[in-house]
């Protein structure tokens, strides 16, 4: 990500049955997945 505006990069889904966090750093080569039932 060389022209990217932040450092840290955050997504969250939330449904009745799960939670899904997605965080990826300026520096990462790929996005860094959680998943919560």
């Amino acid at each position: 990500m060389k022209d990217s505006i932040y450092d840290h990069y955050i997504a969250i889904d939330w449904s009745i049955k799960n939670m899904a966090i997605a965080r990826m750093t300026k520096k990462s080569n790929k996005i860094a997945i959680m998943d919560v039932p």
